[in-house]
């Protein structure tokens, strides 16, 4: 099967995926370890940090050796980094984290304000403008603080911008602080993939069988949970997971996407796009503090509706 990346930035429309892949912690460890641990911000589920990429986070210990171990923690071979003073506002605030994400701010607002005047501009550079201010949005993550440029930076070919993060566990921190974290407990969500270059994904078929190459063609992902054959594009199938995964940016239903959209402040530009009626909504009394809510939904949702393929 052809592994695919991304899209060009010209064409980050509507649907384009944010393809937002966290690994499983900070620092590097010659030895993989699972741990989990419960998030205090959700109650009620485990956050588990995997070993794919076998690493492993420290909350309570730095490189400089910390309280509880030296750099390399307790004789496993890791260097550990509490993962929450490196992001923005951080004691250590990692200058590259701070970069992007001053460049993420600059480009939502210049588009934004592009964004005012969008009736002038063809359906062509609407869309590519539509894109460009959902990709810088983030107001899409459950806690406004992770964009889906925060993972795939323009610069770094659209996969992680952070030097830091890419030489330890090549992935960022998800929208989540787990605030009762302990120990060798990691104190941020972080999933288990390296986020993706996604510059050709758009252009990928629907995952098929090629006879005369006797193989499987198509698809944006290894595992098949973007193979395009539900929606007819894998880019598309392929968006549907970051806003709702858990470790990315964790909302608990796409309907709090549809609903940061439709409060925000490029609403008059997606009815431009995709129709005046695009938000003929009735929302809920309660609609604010249950997308404020980190997802998943309890177990006891018989629905499961905000569950994302992680």
């Amino acid at each position: 099967m052809q592994r695919n990346k991304g899209t060009p930035y010209p064409y980050a429309l509507a649907m384009i995926p944010c393809l937002a892949g966290a690994t499983a912690a900070i620092g590097a460890c010659s030895t993989a370890k699972n741990d989990a641990t419960t998030s205090a911000t959700s109650g009620t589920r485990a956050d588990v940090v995997g070993a794919s990429e076998n690493v492993l986070l420290d909350s309570h210990r730095t490189a400089d050796g910390g309280a509880g171990g030296d750099s390399q923690g307790e004789s496993n071979g890791c260097t550990f980094v509490d993962l929450q003073s490196i992001l923005p506002g951080g004691a250590h605030e990692d200058p590259d984290i701070a970069r992007v994400n001053a460049e993420i701010d600059s480009t939502e607002g210049n588009a934004l304000a592009q964004a005012s005047s969008a009736s002038s501009l063809d359906t062509y550079h609407r869309m590519s403008l539509l894109g460009t201010v959902e990709l810088y949005d983030k107001n899409l993550s459950v806690f406004g603080n992770v964009a889906c440029t925060t993972c795939h930076v323009p610069e770094a070919g659209y996969t992680g911008g952070s030097s830091l993060l890419n030489q330890t566990t090549v992935a960022q921190p998800g929208s989540v602080a787990i605030t009762n974290a302990t120990d060798e407990h990691p104190n941020y969500r972080l999933s288990n993939r390296k986020p993706q270059s996604y510059t050709y994904a758009p252009f990928s078929p629907i995952l098929h069988y090629n006879a005369t190459q006797g193989a499987f063609y198509g698809g944006n992902f290894w595992d098949f949970r973007a193979t395009g054959t539900r929606l007819g594009n894998p880019a598309a199938e392929q968006a549907e997971g970051p806003p709702l995964n858990p470790l990315e940016m964790g909302n608990s239903d796409s309907a709090c996407v549809v609903y940061r959209i439709a409060t925000g402040k490029y609403r008059s530009l997606f009815e431009l796009v995709w129709g005046q009626y695009s938000f003929a909504i009735q929302w809920p009394s309660d609609v604010e503090q249950v997308c404020n809510r980190p997802g998943p939904p309890p177990s006891s949702d018989p629905l499961q509706i905000g569950r994302a393929h992680v």
